[in-house]
């Protein structure tokens, strides 16, 4: 039988693992992504409307920028945030959470993501604080997002 030690020095064992999991794959998210495709509801929407927009990590921060129009004239719209993954999940976890503006308070969306060299899936709930989805690939897409992103070669 474990003593109280040995159980806290496999803990303390277990949390490094997992520490040193998480700095790895941060290092893995770090860059700039070009987004390539965004499934809405399970609708796809058309690839000119993801030609401006990027995602950015860095460490646990990421940001956010595309091109929209507005009033007939294109707008650069930025979001920024933090975000929290565990890389130890068989689907790995991503909690995104986006800073306050002037119109919107701060939100945080809890997804699953899969990086596969320079290609990340991830998939999320439309609305914020909802449940986490099951899976990447849900049999009920109402409600999911699912953002494909390529790495940006530099």
């Amino acid at each position: 039988m474990l003593n109280l030690a040995g159980t806290f020095a496999l803990l303390s064992l277990g949390l490094l693992a997992q520490t040193d999991a998480v700095k790895e794959e941060l290092k893995l998210l770090e860059g700039e992504w070009q987004v390539v495709g965004i499934e809405s509801d399970g609708s796809k929407l058309p690839p000119d409307l993801l030609k401006s927009f990027t995602l950015t990590f860095k460490g646990t921060s990421f940001a956010t920028k595309k091109v929209e129009k507005v009033d007939g004239k294109d707008r650069e719209v930025q979001t920024e945030g933090t975000f929290k993954i565990d890389p130890t999940k068989s689907t790995k976890w991503i909690d995104i959470s986006r800073a306050a503006n002037d119109v919107e308070p701060a939100k945080t969306y809890y997804a699953l993501y899969k990086l596969d060299g320079d290609k990340l899936t991830i998939c999320q709930t439309r609305l914020a604080d909802s449940k986490r989805p099951e899976s990447l690939a849900p049999r009920k897409k109402i409600g999911i997002i699912i953002l494909t992103l390529q790495r940006v070669k530099r």
